[in-house]
């Protein structure tokens, strides 16, 4: 998702704005330690300008080892 938000020329920070979390919220999800409600999983897909499969096949490649 790192990787995502960059590319869209975002910050944490501006994402969590937009989606109206808390910056450490963001964080985790980037760090694979959350799993975001559907709800919000649209609307980060949305906000990066990627489709929800995309959103998911780049959460795939960064899942951690005993999941």
């Amino acid at each position: 998702m790192r990787k995502l938000r960059t590319e869209a020329g975002l910050t944490q920070s501006a994402l969590a704005h937009r989606l109206g979390v808390h910056p450490s919220y963001v964080s985790r999800l980037e760090q694979g330690e959350g799993n975001p409600r559907w709800g919000t999983a649209k609307r980060v897909a949305v906000e990066l300008e990627v489709t929800i499969a995309e959103l998911a096949a780049a959460a795939e490649g960064f899942e951690k080892p005993g999941r």
